[in-house]
């Protein structure tokens, strides 16, 4: 729920689900009186009425409704729970697309942060439980459980104080580190939308230095202030022309700021169709026995090494010397962090 309710309140909520799922018919007002006689029986009326309806809209707060129908004949009037929109609907997914699911929820739960992470918990425990356990689930379980106790750190903070400055629409002020050199500088932003792209939190919003719509690691923000003046007022409307889809679709190393740079990446035969997916962005500059060269325009190289480096050896940058030495620190520094688990 959006705010934090007393105990005593959330205990009556559960027990008012629990209520209507055992039910086989509607609930008129006595049968619900009958079964909380304390909390909507004890007053007035008119405050026992009240009551209900606050706990309804909490209720509908996180997506359980309650609705009244008017019976038939000899159909019974009263509230029902609305299954339809309580239940999820049946997936039915074979044992491996459920480890297809659980793996890439698995890898969300791991990032420290994914700001949904007590929700993303308990969907996957449902998913272990209709899984079974087949060969690895008691790793792959262990394994998300460690993922779950992880800490969160500074960037899942940032992440969620960014999704409510977006919700509120409330003008944020960052100390921001650019990539070129490092240089701090300070931005007040109005936040239009956040975007998950290769591994980084994408900040996507009107930047009053520069003057128009910039895009911001949140992993680059130094400090974060949201407004905190009339909090329930909205400091400004996001245009109308705006659609956080068209950001999710650009590759996240086009995602720096300035004119970038030239990069040069070489495709093995195995992998020369990502040429037309995941680096669609890019030129053909050559084609052959050795499979496809690429010329892309990166604004930042850190970016474009998480998606490069998980194909292994089937994909080479080529060119600049710089972004190659700085794949070779990454990759031993990868190696570092194995030795020392192991």
């Amino acid at each position: 729920m959006g705010r934090s309710i007393p105990l005593e309140r959330a205990e009556r909520l559960l027990d008012l689900v629990a209520l209507f799922l055992n039910a086989r018919e509607p609930l008129s007002w006595a049968d619900i009186q009958e079964a909380f006689p304390e909390d909507y029986a004890a007053g007035s009326h008119e405050a026992s009425i009240r009551k209900f309806e606050r706990d309804k809209a909490d209720l509908l707060e996180v997506g359980i409704g309650l609705v009244y129908l008017q019976g038939e004949e000899r159909e019974k009037d009263g509230y029902v729970l609305d299954r339809s929109a309580y239940y999820l609907p049946e997936l039915s997914l074979r044992p491996d697309e459920l480890a297809v699911l659980y793996a890439a929820g698995s890898a969300a739960l791991a990032g420290e942060a994914f700001p949904f992470r007590e929700d993303l918990a308990h969907a996957l425990k449902k998913i272990a439980f209709a899984a079974g356990d087949g060969p690895g689930a008691g790793r792959d379980w262990a394994r998300m459980l460690a993922a779950e106790r992880a800490e969160g750190g500074a960037l899942a903070s940032r992440v969620a104080e960014l999704s409510r400055a977006i919700a509120a629409r409330k003008r944020v002020s960052l100390r921001y580190r650019s990539l070129g050199r490092g240089q701090v500088s300070k931005r007040d932003v109005d936040p239009y939308g956040l975007v998950y792209r290769f591994g980084a939190w994408i900040l996507a919003g009107h930047c009053h230095l520069r003057g128009g719509l910039r895009h911001f690691r949140v992993d680059r923000i130094l400090h974060l202030h949201v407004n905190a003046v009339k909090p329930r007022t909205p400091d400004f409307e996001p245009p109308s022309d705006f659609r956080i889809e068209s950001i999710a679709a650009a590759p996240p190393w086009q995602f720096g700021h300035g004119d970038g740079f030239e990069v040069r990446l070489r495709l093995s035969p195995d992998l020369a169709f990502l040429a037309e997916r995941t680096f669609a962005s890019g030129r053909v500059l050559e084609r052959g026995r050795l499979g496809v060269l690429l010329g892309l325009r990166v604004s930042d190289g850190d970016a474009l090494l998480r998606a490069v480096l998980p194909l292994g050896e089937g994909a080479e940058i080529v060119a600049p010397e710089k972004l190659r030495t700085r794949a070779r620190e990454v990759l031993r520094d990868l190696l570092e962090r194995h030795r020392e688990v192991a």
